[in-house]
């Protein structure tokens, strides 16, 4: 018989993260090193790698994909159990942002199924806190076309590799490998942003 399930959070480091997970996630954060920054606690996952593990109860050890594989549509829905199977199309996060989050770009699900055998990435947030002076960034200024975006991501890419060295992990490399590195995540970007205008996915929320 199913009763209510509670999973086990994986938190995350990340450098725009803070403290306020190691507080709200109590005894499942303990162990983790005080000195370091979180940014987000995966509290429902079935991302492959981040699977949700059951934390309580007679299906404790037990991971999301494994119950579902017991318990279909009893545990998730009928309808959902026959378009996802033992995927779980949710992956829901506590975040903890102090800083600038990365731009990113979603594709749809026709897209990602075709190009990363996975479903696509819509996000919703929900605010529970913010500091006085934080914002969202949503997508982009009416009258921003592609070519003016191509023109801000050169822009960008020349300014960026100054700095380089504010990052100590890239500290650990020689400048020839940063570069050859950087030029490599850039023009991939490049080539996710462009795809990804010219199929009208639009750039997902940012918190500053």
């Amino acid at each position: 018989m199913l009763y209510p399930i509670k999973f086990k959070p994986r938190i995350k480091e990340r450098i725009w993260g803070g403290k306020v997970i190691l507080e709200k996630r109590g005894k499942a954060a303990s162990r983790l090193p005080k000195d370091k920054l979180y940014g987000e606690s995966w509290d429902l996952s079935s991302v492959k790698g981040d699977i949700s593990v059951v934390a309580n109860g007679m299906l404790k050890g037990n991971n999301l994909e494994e119950i579902i594989e017991v318990y279909m549509g009893e545990l998730v829905g009928e309808r959902h159990f026959e378009r996802f199977g033992l995927e779980f199309p949710l992956l829901i996060k506590y975040l903890d942002c102090n800083d600038k989050l990365s731009v990113q770009v979603h594709p749809s699900d026709a897209y990602a199924l075709r190009e990363e055998n996975s479903f696509g990435k819509t996000e919703m947030w929900y605010v529970l806190e913010a500091d006085e002076g934080a914002s969202l960034v949503y997508g982009l200024k009416n009258g921003f076309d592609k070519a003016e975006f191509e023109k801000a991501l050169a822009w960008a890419k020349e300014k960026c590799v100054m700095g380089f060295d504010k990052n100590p992990v890239d500290m650990q490399i020689s400048d020839k490998e940063k570069e050859e590195q950087f030029e490599f995540v850039v023009k991939m970007a490049f080539a996710r942003i462009l795809q990804s205008l010219e199929q009208k996915i639009f750039l997902a929320p940012v918190i500053l």
